[in-house]
């Protein structure tokens, strides 16, 4: 049984811990989560009825002590180039991540899915797609086939991701935005909710509607 710890403690940190224990409930996955590393004390002693196990700063001797997994859940939107460094600080070894699929979502045999990162239940990641380290592809989500996702890249509920794309690193993709097939998504860009996206977008740039434009 891999047990895993989940940095976070509030919003998609507390959904990766119920999709764990529901694949672990309902289908007998071999993963359980062993609980959350989160600073905040006035989140208690336990969130959603799982464990707080340590502080942040405390994963990787916590990992090392326990044999526990790691995933980090503190994504948001308009700090992931922070988020990202926060990460890098921790000194996590690669080896310590876990990675997880809810048995309800379709990974595709052709498809990589990287360390530390999470498909949730009813995503779809087609033939050849690649998903990077550290990344969150929520529920609805579809990968259209042969589409390489970077590192850290967080994409909502229900978004569209066409084939044959590049999201790069740290990308956020807003819910049910859609993403047209043979585009390029530059680093740290932004796609907004519900944003339809007919052409490439540079890195660091926000882009909201449709057709998707630059937010300036």
């Amino acid at each position: 049984m891999e047990e895993i710890i989940i940095i976070g403690g509030k919003g998609t940190a507390v959904s990766i811990a119920e999709q764990i224990d529901d694949a672990y409930r309902r289908f007998g996955s071999q993963q359980r989560v062993h609980g959350f590393a989160i600073d905040d004390p006035s989140l208690g002693r336990s969130i959603a009825g799982f464990p707080v196990v340590c502080g942040t700063r405390e994963v990787g001797g916590h990992s090392a002590r326990t044999g526990a997994r790691v995933i980090f859940a503190l994504y948001r939107p308009d700090v992931m180039k922070e988020r990202i460094a926060l990460l890098a600080s921790y000194g996590l070894p690669h080896d310590c991540f876990a990675r997880f699929v809810h048995p309800l979502a379709y990974v595709a045999p052709s498809a990589k899915i990287g360390a530390g990162s999470v498909v949730f239940a009813h995503a779809s990641v087609m033939k050849g797609s690649v998903i990077g380290d550290f990344s969150i592809v929520n529920s609805q989500v579809t990968v259209e086939h042969d589409t390489s996702v970077g590192d850290s890249a967080f994409l909502s509920a229900g978004a569209c991701v066409g084939s044959e794309m590049m999201l790069g690193r740290g990308v956020f993709v807003g819910m049910n935005a859609t993403l047209r097939p043979g585009t390029t998504i530059g680093d740290f860009a932004m796609i907004g909710m519900g944003a339809v996206v007919t052409r490439s977008v540079e890195e660091g740039v926000r882009v909201y509607g449709n057709p998707a434009r630059s937010a300036g």
